[in-house]
């Protein structure tokens, strides 16, 4: 069972609006494990019973387990957790078997990501400016680059313009300094590039809501694990974090949201009189390429705070009703993960913006998960297997927010 299940079953166990019956009373409704009614959280003990007993329901008394009964206790579920987090260590490492760190020569202090998105063909036409530190001397640098048609590489602050060459074959792209650069000195430069949005969920790409026709087509980022070079140019490795921001210049009907704190929203009218604006998000602490995240679209949105942090969920215009059992989760999982690892939740604000259709469950993006959107929303009050389903997701991608 995956730490996002054991966290379900515990948020599941806290919440007032949830009463573990929902789980169901059959093997159909619940195949391997039904948590107890009176679960206990500041001893992190659970009880389950196996499937053959799951048709006959019991109350359950934690200090006296009977055989029927498995009781948890911290050093158990502690002892579970690392197996998990082995396996899927394991798992991780068979899958990205492929992926050989490039190690290059200098560490990325900051991307700052210019966009100006057509929402009518999903075209975009973006800048990037990139600081970076050598850790040796270098005469050129290679960075991530996939997709991409790449117009201008200038020297900053300058704004010299900077011979360049595209490798397709590699994905790279290579930038040459005229004079070879000193280690340890901060360089800028910037890179003009375009795009298209895809349909394929990773890098940039664009969903249609097949339950609202009229609602505009959404756009969204997926970078695990090495497709944020898909979207700009960078130096697409886990290990080299940096600080980020992004800038978005698009149709004033649309939501634009970002990884960190939203320090700017302006309207203006274009060229042509269309209304647009221009939103400003900053991240300010270093994180992974494949943790940035951008999302457009038309949403309606649910806010509450726990312990101080906002918390946010975007979805569908018109379903914020059917978010609230994600939110009771949420803010049931904030101060329990906060008692679990004994650190507070680590960034500004938390979110979780719903993508309809969306390929994967969630994808923990710093601040902001990318969530398929039916893994947060509840269809009917009565669904018991779809509710147990919200409490392990949500769960688990919080977890996420405190170990990437």
């Amino acid at each position: 069972m995956e730490l996002g299940s054991c966290l379900g079953f515990a948020s599941a166990g806290r919440l007032k609006s949830f009463d573990p019956k929902d789980l169901g009373s059959g093997p159909q409704s619940l195949p391997n494990f039904r948590c107890a009614k009176d679960w206990v959280p500041r001893d992190f003990r659970t009880a389950c019973y196996s499937q053959q007993n799951l048709a006959t329901p019991h109350s359950v008394d934690l200090q006296k387990p009977s055989s029927k009964f498995e009781v948890l206790s911290f050093r158990s579920f502690l002892f579970s957790f690392l197996l998990i987090t082995f396996h899927t260590s394991l798992i991780a490492s068979v899958s990205w078997a492929a992926f050989v760190p490039k190690n290059r020569p200098y560490d990325v202090g900051h991307y700052a990501i210019d966009m100006k998105l057509d929402v009518l063909s999903g075209r975009f036409n973006n800048s990037v400016v990139i600081r970076f530190r050598p850790n040796i001397s270098l005469h050129q640098i290679e960075l991530d680059c996939v997709g991409l048609r790449v117009k201008a590489v200038k020297n900053l602050p300058g704004n010299e313009n900077l011979r360049f060459r595209v490798n397709s074959a590699s994905g790279t792209l290579i930038v040459l300094f005229p004079l070879d650069q000193p280690k340890g000195k901060d360089l800028e430069i910037s890179v003009e590039y375009s795009g298209q949005a895809g349909l394929q969920h990773e890098g940039f790409f664009r969903v249609a809501d097949p339950d609202d026709p009229a609602r505009l087509p959404l756009f969204f980022t997926m970078f695990e694990p090495t497709s944020a070079r898909r979207f700009f140019p960078s130096n697409d490795e886990p290990y080299d974090k940096a600080t980020s921001e992004v800038t978005v210049e698009i149709d004033s009907r649309y939501d634009v949201l970002s990884n960190g704190r939203k320090l700017s929203d302006k309207l203006f009218r274009g060229k042509k009189g269309a209304s647009l604006h221009r939103v400003h998000w900053t991240q300010e602490k270093p994180q992974s390429t494949y943790l940035l995240t951008i999302a457009m679209g038309q949403f309606g949105v649910l806010k509450d705070s726990i312990d101080g942090v906002p918390l946010e969920i975007y979805m569908a215009p018109g379903k914020e009703s059917r978010a609230r059992f994600a939110m009771d989760v949420l803010k049931h999982s904030t101060v329990f993960l906060k008692d679990f690892y004994g650190i507070a939740y680590p960034w500004p604000r938390y979110g979780m913006v719903g993508i309809p259709g969306f390929l994967w469950g969630g994808m923990e993006n710093t601040t902001l998960t990318s969530m398929r959107e039916s893994a947060m929303t509840l269809e009917d009050p009565s669904a018991r297997l779809q509710k147990f389903r919200i409490a392990m997701v949500v769960a688990h991608e919080l977890a996420h927010q405190w170990f990437g």
